[in-house]
């Protein structure tokens, strides 16, 4: 998305598109438009103190975020019952499996 987002603003430049010089000034600004009661000097509080990067948190997996919770079981379940992958005969998959008949 930002390698893209990159490009779109190139071109726009360069087909003649025009925008401010600072998006957090002004009438119309960042502000006003996503959050009209913020306080803009919180960008600044604590400026060279606090890390916000410190308060992050990595993701153990890159996946999205409703499956990191069966990847932490899987692995638990692998710390438990370990076996390597020439051991694997199949892999049931739900939508493969036929319906019972009446």
């Amino acid at each position: 998305m930002n390698a893209r987002s990159g490009v779109t603003s190139a071109l726009l430049v360069h087909g003649g598109w025009t925008g401010v010089e600072d998006i957090l000034t002004g009438t119309d600004n960042f502000f006003q438009a996503f959050e009209p009661a913020a306080d803009p000097a919180g960008l600044i509080d604590k400026l060279g103190e606090r890390f916000e990067i410190m308060q992050a948190i990595s993701k153990k997996w890159s996946v999205g975020s409703p499956i990191q919770a069966a990847l932490d079981g899987i692995e638990t379940l692998r710390m438990e019952h370990p076996f390597r992958a020439d051991e694997v005969q199949e892999v049931p998959c739900a939508w493969q499996r036929t319906k019972p008949t009446s």
